[in-house]
């Protein structure tokens, strides 16, 4: 519950629209073109088949637009759980 209350009550999430050159790069924050990282994602379901999904990500995090297909400029999350450089609670 502590950490639903650490977690949940602050705004530590951004949204990030990019312009796209190509569907396999996007504009990184220093006005650079970057290729996108994907991540090969499987994920186990009890009593089913497993689900694979490629993760496509920006410098800022993954991309939403394979969720939320109503524009055609890229959306990335940011979130600092994501963050590497951030030690959270879990891993304590």
């Amino acid at each position: 519950m502590a950490w639903g209350f650490t977690a949940l009550r602050s705004d530590v999430q951004d949204l990030y629209v990019s312009s796209s050159m190509a569907k396999a790069t996007i504009g990184a924050p220093d006005g650079s073109w970057k290729p996108l990282a994907v991540d090969h994602e499987v994920i186990h379901v009890r009593g089913g088949q497993d689900a694979e999904l490629d993760v496509q990500a920006t410098a800022h995090g993954p991309l939403l637009n394979p969720i939320f297909t109503a524009g055609n400029r890229p959306i990335s999350l940011k979130w600092n759980l994501y963050d590497p450089h951030i030690q959270h609670a879990a891993a304590l």
